[in-house]
């Protein structure tokens, strides 16, 4: 909350660094069993169409991923797995933005910006990706073998699919209701990319501008020094604003109704 509010800032991580390493994969998964279960066709240039899609998805995940940025949000404001998860000290704050306005800023800078609800569905998400595929296929069946060639049809639709798969996850994490903003970055210019210290590696991510006008509220999170934490957040928010008196100011402040307790056993 402190880095976002002075640095007028938010970060979108490359997709293959989230939390979840597995969120990608999980999209490639999904792709393949669809392929494998594709009803066979009289036309011979069905199987080339197969073997060229096979061979695009099998590079994805080192090469379109270098290019796909995330920054996530949860509808879900009060949510107690989120606070156990990220505010295991009880130290923690809930920011709500006025996401419309982050995407707005982003998309001005970036270009190639989208808005996405989290898919949790595993029925959706294949019925989506069988959508892309059928749409592929149905372009590339219609072109000469040169127009296929110059087009690199499969390529640019994998591309696409590299944009599905940005909001798949795991239906085990549907409680989050998240939603995404996402950024397709071909060429960064110099600077672009910035890079931080993570468990493993380094981790690759793009900063989004974060206004103080874009947070509408801040939530404190579960604590034993309500007040105490209320006092401290309003000097800090005063301090930053440049405002004497904070509840004047756009921000509203309100505290978690989930009951304070020690998550540590």
């Amino acid at each position: 909350m402190m880095g976002i509010v002075r640095l007028r800032e938010i970060w979108a991580t490359n997709i293959k660094y989230l939390n979840d390493e597995h969120e990608f994969q999980h999209a490639l998964d999904h792709a393949r069993k669809i392929i494998k279960n594709a009803k066979p066709q009289s036309d011979p240039l069905f199987d080339n169409f197969i073997l060229d899609l096979q061979k695009e998805l099998n590079t994805m995940n080192s090469v379109e991923t270098e290019q796909i940025f995330v920054c996530s949000f949860s509808e879900k404001t009060d949510l107690l797995s989120q606070w156990r998860g990220y505010c295991p000290d009880n130290n923690g704050y809930c920011l709500i933005f006025d996401i419309a306005e982050i995407y707005n800023q982003a998309k001005d800078k970036y270009g190639d910006v989208h808005i996405y609800d989290c898919i949790y569905d595993d029925k959706e998400k294949e019925q989506e990706i069988g959508y892309l595929l059928n749409d592929c296929w149905n372009r590339y069946r219609k072109m000469n073998e040169d127009e296929r060639k110059k087009s690199n049809i499969i390529y640019y639709s994998m591309k696409e699919f590299a944009l599905l798969a940005s909001h798949f996850k795991d239906k085990s994490f549907s409680e989050e209701n998240e939603r995404r903003i996402v950024i397709n970055i071909d060429l960064p210019e110099p600077g672009t990319l910035k890079f931080r210290d993570g468990n493993s590696s380094i981790i690759p991510y793009i900063c989004l501008a974060a206004d103080i006008k874009t947070i509408k509220k801040i939530i404190i999170g579960p604590t034993m020094n309500k007040l105490l934490s209320e006092k401290a957040l309003y000097l800090f928010l005063s301090e930053e604003l440049g405002i004497p008196t904070v509840p004047f100011s756009d921000i509203r402040i309100d505290h978690s109704k989930t009951p304070y307790r020690s998550w540590r056993l």
